[in-house]
């Protein structure tokens, strides 16, 4: 089983804000050792034949915005191509859930993306399996 993680953080919602429109995709081999108060990740589970993979958002402020959940996958049983998305709100200090994806384990290839809009500002964190499992 190979699968790559990618954990996106991003500085405080004050950095951000200052950022103005546009994207922000910020790979997990930066230090971002201050990166706390907004924090995007896709993640994996497994059990039972199927593997779970969600969206999911942290901040310690309240906030909202929208999302788009984006998952590909390749298998011995056919593709899958999943959209979800929608409007949230989110914080204080929580994770919040922004879409989830069942996969049949078995010889499962996917690729997840979760993008995020705050304020104009677009986060974007991903996961991906390119070995069979």
């Amino acid at each position: 089983m190979s699968n790559k993680y990618k954990i996106i953080l991003v500085g405080t919602a004050a950095m951000i804000l200052t950022l103005g429109a546009g994207d922000v995709d910020v790979g997990a081999s930066q230090d971002n050792s201050n990166a706390k108060s907004l924090r995007c990740e896709v993640q994996t589970s497994s059990s039972r034949g199927m593997i779970t993979l969600q969206g999911m958002l942290y901040t310690d402020k309240k906030i909202s915005g929208s999302y788009h959940f984006k998952v590909t996958g390749r298998g011995s049983s056919g593709n899958s191509n999943i959209n979800q998305g929608g409007e949230f709100t989110a914080g204080p200090d929580d994770w919040v859930t922004l879409g989830k994806v069942m996969l049949g384990k078995r010889s499962t290839q996917y690729d997840a993306t979760l993008k995020v809009k705050i304020n104009g500002i677009a986060l974007k964190c991903s996961e991906f399996s390119s070995e069979e499992i």
